[in-house]
């Protein structure tokens, strides 16, 4: 959740890049977790700074992690 809103994507291990498949930005692949996740932030609030970690902004569904505990 950002803002209110359900934001999903699914995360490629071993090219590390995230689709997003729910909320703005659906259908688009970004090369990093990050550059997911600041596309979302500048989206949804355009008057933030979207700089954000996205291994920490990004949760794993199954289990609620961070998406960093997915790193190897």
């Amino acid at each position: 959740m950002y803002r209110g809103e359900r934001i999903e994507g699914v995360f490629a291990p071993t090219t590390r890049t995230l689709t997003v498949t729910r909320g703005p930005q659906a259908g688009q692949s970004y090369s990093s977790p990050s550059a997911a996740a600041m596309a979302v932030v500048q989206s949804l609030n355009p008057d933030r700074s979207p700089n954000t970690n996205g291994w920490l902004f990004w949760r794993v569904t199954s289990s609620g992690a961070e998406l960093k505990s997915l790193r190897g």
